[in-house]
C-alpha cells in the first residue's frame, strides 16, 4: 500500500516523511489553503531543488493551465492533482505534460454517481483519489458512505483513498479492504493537526504496521 502525504511545506517534514518510506508528498498550490507551498518562501526554495526519492505531487483547483505548467517546472513536479470541477478537456491538455490524478468527491453515497463520473474521466487521467466534497468550506456529511462500497465498483485506475473517508481508528482495518487497483492511502489535512510530528507519526506507524502485515 502506497502512502501519499499532502500539505507538506517544510523541509523538515519531507525528512520526517522520508523517515517512514512515505511515496507521494502532496504540495498545495491553491492560495486560500492553509498550507500554500508559498507562504514560507525560504522553505518553498528549498523544496523546489530537495533530491528526494519521494514523488513530488501538485494540488490545484480550478487553476489555470499556465500556472500548472509553471509549478511543473519550477518545482520540479512528478505528478499533478486536479481537484477542483476541472473539465475531461482540461485533464487532457495537462496529462499531455505530466501524469495526472483527478479527485472524485464523494458527494452522496450512491455507488452509481460515482461510476459516472468515472466514466467522464477514464481516457484523461492516470490516478484517482476519493475524497468527501466541501461546500462553503463545510465539510459535507458523508457518514453514510463506507469506502469498502468502492470494492463493488469497475475503476481500472490506481486509485487513493482519501482522508476524509477514513476515521483515524478505522486505519488498521484498510488491511482488508479489497480491491485490485487500490494503490493507496491519501493522508491530508483532515489528520494534520497543529503539531506535525505527532498527528503524522501516529498514522504513519499504522499504516507502516499493516504495510509490514500485507508483505
Amino acid at each position: 500500500m502506497n502512502l501519499k502525504v499532502c500539505g507538506v511545506t517544510t523541509i523538515k517534514e519531507f525528512e520526517q516523511l522520508e523517515l517512514y518510506l512515505v511515496d507521494f508528498v502532496g504540495l498545495h498550490f491553491y492560495e486560500n489553503s492553509p498550507h500554500y507551498i508559498k507562504n514560507n518562501a525560504a522553505e518553498s526554495e528549498q523544496i523546489k531543488t530537495i533530491e528526494t526519492d519521494i514523488k513530488k505531487v501538485g494540488l490545484f483547483a480550478n487553476s489555470s493551465i499556465e500556472n500548472i505548467f509553471a509549478a511543473i517546472d519550477e518545482y520540479d513536479l512528478d505528478l499533478v492533482q486536479l481537484c477542483g470541477e476541472e473539465s475531461p478537456a482540461f485533464c487532457q491538455t495537462i496529462s499531455s505534460e505530466i501524469e495526472i490524478i483527478k479527485t472524485i468527491c464523494i458527494k452522496n453515497k450512491s455507488t452509481k454517481t460515482i461510476e459516472l463520473q468515472l466514466q467522464e474521466y477514464d481516457d484523461v487521467c492516470d490516478y484517482y483519489c476519493f475524497d468527501y466534497i466541501k461546500e462553503d468550506d463545510n465539510v459535507v456529511n458523508v457518514s453514510e458512505f463506507d469506502y469498502n462500497d468502492l470494492s463493488n465498483i469497475k475503476i481500472e485506475k490506481p486509485f487513493f483513498i482519501g482522508g476524509g473517508l477514513i476515521k483515524l481508528s478505522e486505519i488498521q482495518q484498510l488491511n482488508a479492504f479489497n480491491h485490485p487497483d487500490f494503490l493507496g492511502v491519501d493522508i491530508n489535512s483532515n489528520f494534520k493537526n497543529k503539531i506535525f510530528l505527532e498527528s503524522y507519526t501516529q498514522v504513519l506507524t499504522l499504516l507502516r504496521t499493516i504495510n509490514q502485515i500485507n508483505n
